[in-house]
């Protein structure tokens, strides 16, 4: 699996509702779903990567799925990531925490936390 196989998810423009399930396959690059993010009227989300034994890195997903409401994204068992992301995470700042401090996704936070508006 790679990029090309997602393209077509940003064409879903009015897409509430994505369910993608993954489990158990030997999906190792799913970098394609950063497309996830231009999907603004999406509210739910729901990801499952349970035992995705060969997915190494999720460095695409906070930025993904920052803007949707209701989230559920399994990376439980996927033995290639860090300990602290192989979890059920239902909350954006849940996965920014677990990511750490390596993360663009924890540095864009912090970038967003310091941001002051001059009033």
């Amino acid at each position: 699996t790679n990029a090309k196989t997602f393209e077509g998810l940003q064409n879903l423009i009015k897409l509430e509702d994505l369910t993608l399930d993954f489990a158990y396959t030997d999906l190792k690059d799913a970098t394609g779903l950063e497309s996830v993010k231009t999907l603004k009227s999406l509210l739910r989300c729901n990801l499952n990567f349970k035992k995705c034994a060969n997915l190494d890195s999720v460095s695409w997903l906070p930025q993904a799925v920052e803007h949707v409401n209701e989230l559920y994204v399994d990376l439980s068992e996927c033995k290639r990531l860090e300990p602290d992301l192989q979890n059920i995470f239902h909350f954006w700042q849940d996965i920014v925490n677990a990511m750490g401090e390596e993360s663009g996704a924890s540095l864009w936070w912090g970038y967003q936390a310091d941001y002051k508006v001059d009033e």
